[in-house]
């Protein structure tokens, strides 16, 4: 047989398996019947031979699990839903989200997590004590955002409202590091509409290498034009109010700026000319804050 009577005969066979195959509708967009297997929700741990995931069972319900890598086997429990409502006395608490501080002895966990837009959210949060088996609120009154802890596990910064704050985690002092963020005119900390959907990303603040400085965006957007948005959540609907720039509009006037935790002073970087900042970050140097800029288009 040569090569050309090969090739006719395989395009044969493959056609005579690929008829013979039933394949539905159900299959293609229901049942994922042909969708490749993916891992996704892994996060390593600082020994670099285990990782944490999420697992969930009837009698304990959301739990926080760590696994070899070497086998993918399950090494220990961390901590369940059901543990948690046991240190907290809250019996409608549960792991929507969980955040290790830097030394993986403290936990944030994230609840009653209300969604924004396509990233954004305001939590409640638990601040948890692995070795110790404590819980407490990081707030007791109202939601969060992005409560993040320093690298030295010490303190908690988050955003109430439009301001960024952090929480010295053994006094329980707070510290309001901004004090002008008004809705739909300034913002501290995280992205506003645009910069949350082209640039995806949702918190703006970042803690430096050594804890004692917080790069934060400042944003003002009231020159933005607001669009009214009608949202069905009830019988009725409520209108929605949010900062919208259609194409030729004003965008939010954005800049970063540094607080300097031991003299609580912030301080604005100069920046020059940009259009956009869609990224910044810390060096391994607390002295050197890395930012990428987007120059001004043409008029």
């Amino acid at each position: 047989m040569n090569f050309r009577n090969l090739f006719v005969a395989c395009l044969v066979l493959l056609s005579s398996a690929i008829i013979a195959q039933d394949i539905t509708l159900e299959d293609i967009w229901k049942n994922g019947t042909f969708r490749q297997k993916s891992v996704y929700g892994l996060r390593s741990m600082n020994d670099g031979v285990h990782y944490t995931a999420t697992d969930r069972s009837e009698d304990k319900g959301t739990t926080i699990n760590k696994y070899s890598y070497e086998t993918g086997e399950k090494v220990s429990e961390i901590l369940s839903a059901s543990e948690l409502k046991t240190l907290t006395g809250n019996e409608e608490v549960g792991i929507e989200d969980y955040r290790f501080s830097d030394d993986e002895k403290f936990l944030l966990i994230s609840f009653d997590v209300e969604s924004i837009y396509r990233h954004s959210t305001v939590e409640k949060y638990y601040v948890v004590d692995l070795e110790n088996k404590s819980a407490r609120l990081l707030e007791a009154e109202g939601k969060q955002r992005h409560a993040t802890f320093s690298p030295d596990g010490s303190k908690i910064a988050y955003v109430v409202g439009n301001d960024i704050f952090y929480q010295d985690y053994k006094s329980g002092k707070v510290v309001q590091v901004t004090n002008d963020g008004v809705y739909n005119s300034i913002i501290n900390g995280y992205a506003d509409w645009v910069y949350e959907e082209e640039f995806s990303m949702s918190q703006a603040f970042f803690w430096s290498p050594d804890g004692k400085k917080i790069a934060f965006y400042r944003t003002d957007e009231s020159a933005v034009v607001e669009y009214n948005m009608q949202k069905f959540t009830g019988l009725y609907p409520e209108d929605y109010l949010f900062k919208y720039p259609k194409a030729g509009e004003d965008n939010s006037k954005v800049e970063i700026r540094i607080f300097d935790l031991p003299t609580a002073k912030t301080s604005p970087l100069a920046l020059g000319a940009y259009e956009y900042i869609p990224r910044i970050k810390w060096t391994e140097s607390a002295q050197f804050l890395a930012v990428m800029k987007m120059p001004k288009t043409s008029e």
